[in-house]
Formats: structure tokens, C-alpha cells, sequence
């Protein structure tokens, strides 16, 4: 017997599925020559749409997660005393010589904020210097003309640094603000400037 025979495809419809500049794919749809395919047109189109919205969030996710691991990298090798904190002042990055310096050997329990590393005495000043640039009007601190003044603090271990704003970070990976905090040793920077004054 016979196969019977199969309707031949009047039409196919591409609609190319494009998302940031690039095309990802098509949608392809055969359509009969009795198939009225302008309302199938339309449900086809949309289906494209979705499906380039949801490669695009899928795309900036995956670009802001590598950003993030490329920032932590460049942090962690810094030869600089470097901390990122978020805005409750979480320690959420450290340089390698950052966390030399300021951590315990068997590391910190739980979350520590910046004005954890220092002396009771300092922890107070460290914190209200840190709400400067953490707050919600903390873009203050960084655009005004008038820089975040340093502060001069004893860290918990009696080491003597300046707290400096290096720069603010915008919301990347799982979107949190930070903000790029260098330690400078003032007691090194004494050392250094007595060793000079001997010289001369």
C-alpha cells in the first residue's frame, strides 16, 4: 500500500533571535498554503523576544559574575594592605598581605566589618569614618571636592595605620556596592622617613 501523501510547506518564517548585538539563533516555522500564518507570525515573534530577553539577562549575569572574579583577583594579588567592604561595612575582599596583617592565624569568625580589625579605643572612630562612604548619601564622599579625609588608627594587634578611600566599586555579580579601603603602616612610613633624615 501506498503511503499517504504529506501536505507540502507553503511558507517558512525565520525570525532571527538577537540579543546585545548578537544573534544567537533562529526560530524557524513552516506554514501550509490554507494556514493563515499572520497570527502565528506574531506568537512566533514573541517567542523570539522572549527567549533574546532571557539569553541577554543570562549574558549580563555571566558578564558580572566574571568582572567580579577578575576585581577579587586583582585585590587578592595586590602587594598593597587592600579590603572591599559592602555597605553594612563587611570585609567581603582582601589583598593576601591584607589578610596577613589583619587576620589570626586560624582565621575570624563569621562576618567582620572594618572597624573589627582595630582596638576598642579606635572602633568607634573607624566606624563613624567608614558611615562617611557606606550610607545612602555616601556618593558625598567620593564626588565632592573635598576628599574622605584619612584616619589614623590602632589596629587590634597595636599597629598604627591611615585608612584611606581608594574607590567606590558599582554593584557587580550579585550586584552589592563596595568600597576599596588602603591600609597605610604608619609606623613603616616613620621608620622610612627616620632612615632618610639619618642619610642626609
Amino acid at each position: 500500500t501506498s503511503e499517504p501523501s504529506r501536505p507540502m510547506l507553503d511558507r517558512v518564517i525565520a525570525i532571527p533571535i538577537e540579543a546585545g548585538n548578537r544573534t544567537f539563533g533562529v526560530l524557524m516555522a513552516g506554514f501550509l498554503a490554507s494556514e493563515d500564518s499572520d497570527e502565528d507570525f506574531a506568537r512566533l515573534e514573541s517567542y523570539a523576544l522572549l527567549a533574546a530577553s532571557a539569553l541577554d539577562r543570562e549574558r549580563a549575569r555571566e558578564e558580572r559574575a566574571a568582572d567580579k572574579k577578575s576585581l577579587r583577583q586583582i585585590i587578592e594579588d595586590s602587594d598593597e594592605w587592600l579590603v572591599a567592604v559592602d555597605e553594612k561595612g563587611t570585609v567581603c575582599i582582601a589583598s593576601r598581605t591584607a589578610r596577613a596583617l589583619l587576620f589570626p592565624p586560624l582565621g575570624w569568625p563569621g562576618e567582620t566589618r572594618l572597624e573589627d580589625f582595630f582596638s576598642p579605643a579606635a572602633r568607634e572612630a573607624v566606624a563613624q569614618w567608614r558611615g562617611q562612604f557606606t550610607s545612602p548619601d555616601s556618593t558625598v564622599a567620593l564626588k565632592s571636592e573635598r576628599p574622605l579625609v584619612p584616619l589614623e588608627a590602632a589596629l587590634f594587634r597595636g599597629t598604627i595605620v591611615r585608612l584611606h578611600l581608594r574607590s567606590a566599586i558599582e554593584g557587580s555579580g550579585n550586584g552589592t556596592a563596595m568600597w576599596l579601603v588602603h591600609f597605610e603602616d604608619q609606623d613603616q612610613q616613620q621608620a622610612l622617613r627616620g632612615a632618610g633624615g639619618r642619610l642626609e
